[in-house]
């Protein structure tokens, strides 16, 4: 096997290895164990297929440190040296210490049930992932797969995107990097549960994808409250495009603020204002007929909704509630709070 062709896999699975900071130093390396290599943060692994005859562990930015200087068309050849593993390429050798492959979790499901596999369940995953601010400190900031949807929310927002077909068996909650980490390696082929993980298979690279966190249920009374009980939309406007333009320039001036930006409409006009000690005040001024209102906006946030759908609900603002705006998409319907005035 080429350095290339062994780093192509081991580098998808170093994506989910624990960072410096991880607490269990296990959770810091690449365990080899029946033709396979695991990688596991404490919260989501994968196990992707492997040929390499090992059973061991490994410290993972070593190894692939290693491997990425060797030549790339060259052949990379591992095995054991005693206790520890033996890395030879060309007239060059390595020896790496290892750790023995009882202390690593070992995911892979004897007995399972199928969830099913919707076709659009990795790219409905991940616009859900997009639409959650990484900084959130919410609990519940994360993905949820249940019944016909993919939700998520990072107590700020909140999105449901429809399936083009239903899961079995529950609802089951991803923290962020768990459910950024299930579409990395694209749409999966099956989609499992079991014991306390819930997990997907992938046809190519051959592998597994599981995260441990199945037992943590997702809010579902929280959705409800956004979704299921929300009233019917009643005042719908559709924003102009260039409103997008707008709003990248309006997020620049607000970032330092944290005061996010006046969307004022008026006169059949459209302003927008974003105001920073630093930079000073950026106004904005677009044609547009529309219903009078006031709102404060998170910029980015405001411009992301809109991405996904011009048309908004402005029922809350209209009545003088100023609490959130609904953006309608085809399939996607996103809640996003206001920022206070």
């Amino acid at each position: 096997m080429t350095a290339d062709e062994l780093l192509s896999v081991l580098k998808v699975s170093a994506r989910f290895v624990a960072g410096k900071s991880g607490q269990i130093d296990i959770f810091r390396h690449l365990c080899f164990r029946d033709n396979l290599v695991y990688a596991y943060s404490g919260e989501c692994g994968c196990a992707l297929r492997l040929t390499v005859g090992l059973s061991c562990t490994v410290p993972a930015d070593r190894f692939l440190a290693l491997l990425g200087k060797f030549p790339s068309a060259s052949e990379v050849r591992l095995d054991m040296q005693g206790t520890a593993l033996r890395v030879r390429c060309g007239r060059s050798h390595a020896t790496i210490p290892t750790g023995a492959v009882g202390r690593y979790p070992d995911f892979v499901p004897s007995d399972f049930v199928e969830l099913g596999t919707p076709p659009n369940l990795a790219t409905s995953v991940q616009r859900a992932a997009k639409l959650i601010d990484e900084t959130a400190r919410n609990q519940f900031a994360g993905v949820a797969l249940a019944g016909s949807y993919v939700y998520s929310t990072d107590g700020l927002r909140a999105t449901r995107i429809q399936l083009e077909a239903s899961l079995a068996d529950g609802a089951f909650f991803l923290p962020l990097r768990a459910a950024k980490l299930l579409v990395t390696l694209g749409q999966p082929s099956r989609l499992l549960a079991w014991d306390q993980m819930v997990g997907a298979i992938y046809e190519e690279p051959s592998g597994l994808w599981a995260s441990s966190l199945l037992a943590h249920r997702f809010p579902q009374a929280h959705v409800d409250d956004h979704f299921l009980q929300a009233p019917a939309p009643e005042h719908v406007v559709v924003f102009p495009d260039e409103i997008l333009e707008t709003l990248n320039r309006l997020e620049v001036m607000s970032a330092d603020a944290g005061s996010g930006v006046d969307v004022v409409s008026q006169q059949g006009n459209l302003h927008l204002v974003a105001r920073s000690g630093e930079a000073g005040e950026l106004v904005e001024e677009l044609d547009w007929d529309a219903p009078s209102f006031k709102m404060r906006v998170n910029p980015r946030h405001f411009r992301q909704g809109l991405e996904i759908s011009r048309r908004v609900d402005l029922s809350s603002v209209l009545r003088g509630e100023r609490r959130s705006v609904r953006f309608l998409g085809n399939g996607v319907d996103h809640v996003m709070s206001l920022v206070a005035e």
